[in-house]
């Protein structure tokens, strides 16, 4: 209490010159209506910006909420788009007349998912999702993102699955360059996060810069046409019967935050036959 009043003291003849410059100004203000028109036009403008100030804000913190919902919306049109184009292929021609078959369900779906944790600098790098076997994931499901292919869950749990990008040597996929429709499968050699290699195309096959290269559609776990990157490099060798192809993937893995894991709906109808086939 002492060190108050002795602030006070010292600093009275200031504290009574902000007093009388806001009596002074008030009355300025109240009898001059230019004055008070110019006084208004202030305080508008700051708190304007104050409100301004506050919008940003707040929207950052909404932005997680926004990129969910972005993310979900973005699933429900794929889920949309591909029952449409099943649709389409479902159509027949049959003596001039258009005919709709029966079974016009979708054999694809999507579901969201949130990036939790990544690596891309490792040998054997994993993505960690925010979903699991409740929400419908597998094992083997295939990922993709809006950019293209991200790679094939491994291992699930009720609500996390893990999933082995193509950035890890373990898995490989099944591609064809859009172009000419040559088949070949793209590994991960562990150098570097942007590129992998195209591997069993013929030296025959013309390559340039600049080839798209998409799934093949060979399996059930990515159906065709996804795009998995384009031709970076050509290299061929007399005593070899195939080009190395460097590829630069089509994903941005440094920078993945939402995922969407493809659902065939007749897999096990699928893995049972093949299974018949193999005993």
């Amino acid at each position: 209490m002492e060190n108050l009043l002795r602030f006070l003291g010292k600093a009275s003849s200031f504290l009574l010159f902000v007093f009388l410059q806001t009596i002074a100004l008030f009355l300025l203000v109240s009898h001059n209506n230019y004055q008070q028109s110019v006084a208004l036009s202030s305080a508008n403008v700051v708190i304007g910006n104050l409100y301004d100030s506050v919008n940003s804000f707040t929207e950052y913190f909404h932005l997680r909420t926004n990129n969910t919902l972005l993310a979900e919306e973005n699933t429900a049109l794929k889920n949309a788009n591909m029952l449409l184009l099943e649709q389409l292929q479902d159509t027949i021609q049959t003596q001039d007349t258009l005919i709709l078959t029966a079974d016009s369900s979708t054999t694809y779906s999507y579901i969201t998912a949130k990036v939790i944790n990544s690596s891309v600098n490792k040998q054997l790098n994993y993505i960690t999702l925010d979903k699991g076997s409740l929400h419908g994931i597998q094992p083997d499901m295939g990922v993709v993102n809006s950019e293209g292919v991200v790679g094939i869950v491994s291992t699930v749990s009720e609500n996390f699955s893990v999933v082995i990008p193509i950035l890890n040597p373990r898995i490989q996929v099944s591609c064809r360059i859009a172009k000419n429709d040559y088949y070949g499968s793209l590994l991960w050699e562990g150098k570097n996060a942007e590129f992998a290699n195209l591997k069993e195309i013929p030296q025959h096959v013309e390559l340039v810069k600049g080839d798209t290269i998409v799934t093949s559609g060979f399996s059930a776990i990515f159906p065709e046409n996804i795009i998995v990157g384009t031709v970076e490099e050509v290299n061929t060798a007399k005593d070899y019967n195939f080009s190395k192809i460097k590829v630069r993937l089509a994903v941005n893995f440094q920078t993945i935050s939402f995922v969407n894991l493809i659902k065939f709906a007749k897999i096990e109808e699928l893995n049972n036959l093949e299974k018949q086939n193999i005993e």
